[in-house]
């Protein structure tokens, strides 16, 4: 019968005390997990200079019911749109005016396009918004109809931040109310700061979940909504330096009653929001000279 000698059961050992060594060293550097847990507290805030800018593509896939001017059906509805954003100013108090630029397409019904009432191809923002991610419309360039309302609503999640810094693990929840009367929307968001991306230690991954109700009846340019309420969860990539999102992705349901133009709408979905960024136009490449 065949035996190990000594000196081989002692060389496996020093090997598994190796490796034991190295997978307990890979664990203790975080090299197991995508965030980085950095020692001190981390101040999330919404910030950049003037003529600072980001674009971002937003896509909202809607899956269950929905009724365009009809009968409920099953159907996939798609909202694609680009976003692209840049500081105008910078207020003593931090606050920053933000101007927003929406291209939203026509809906996806079913991967096919259809063209509905209140849906105009531009809409521009002007905006108000404070470190903390809490925001306010300054003006605008007409309303951007019920279809436009429920993207930016539904889709593009821009998470409220803590108040304070943030350790990883710690958490935050934050509530607002945007307008008035029938009209306010009150929103309720929690947050969790999970760390640094090895990768990119300015980039923070955030753990975020939330819901968001209408009072009542909305009316405005293009259409109207009776019943409004979301409740979401998801990951949000927040990159603290520049002070802005880098990308957004977040899954939830929603209930809807509007109009948009003439046509009624109905959805009662659930879905998906994927907010990423928009990558850089190329430039046309100039013919050499003859």
């Amino acid at each position: 019968m065949w035996r190990r000698s000594p000196r081989t059961d002692c060389c496996s050992r020093i090997r598994k005390r190796r490796v034991a060594l190295l997978i307990t060293a890979l664990a203790l550097a975080g090299c197991g997990t995508r965030a980085v847990r950095p020692g001190a507290a981390v101040r999330l805030a919404y910030g950049g200079a003037p003529g600072a800018n980001a674009a971002w593509n937003e896509t909202l896939t809607l899956r269950g019911e929905v009724a365009f001017g009809g009968f409920p059906q099953l159907v996939v509805v798609t909202l694609r749109a680009r976003i692209r954003e840049t500081v105008t100013a910078v207020e003593p108090d931090g606050r920053r005016r933000v101007t927003q630029a929406w291209i939203i397409q026509p809906p996806e019904i079913d991967g096919m396009p259809v063209p509905v009432d209140g849906v105009p191809p531009r809409t521009v923002l002007e905006l108000v918004r404070a470190p903390d991610g809490e925001m306010w419309t300054a003006s605008g360039s007409g309303g951007d109809g019920t279809l436009g309302w429920l993207l930016r609503a539904a889709g593009g999640f821009f998470p409220q931040l803590p108040m304070v810094p943030v350790a990883p693990g710690e958490t935050w929840t934050r509530t607002s109310t945007t307008g008035g009367g029938e009209a306010a929307l009150t929103a309720s968001f929690d947050g969790r700061f999970e760390g640094r991306e090895p990768a990119a230690p300015a980039v923070t991954d955030l753990t975020v979940s939330g819901a968001a109700s209408l009072a009542g009846a909305a009316a405005g340019t293009g259409g109207s909504v009776s019943e409004f309420h979301l409740d979401h969860h998801g990951t949000v990539r927040f990159d603290a330096a520049a002070g802005r999102v880098v990308e957004s992705r977040q899954t939830g349901t929603l209930k809807l009653q509007a109009k948009a133009g003439k046509t009624a709408l109905s959805v009662r979905a659930r879905f998906e929001s994927v907010l990423v960024p928009a990558p850089e136009p190329r430039l046309p490449v100039a013919d050499p000279p003859p």
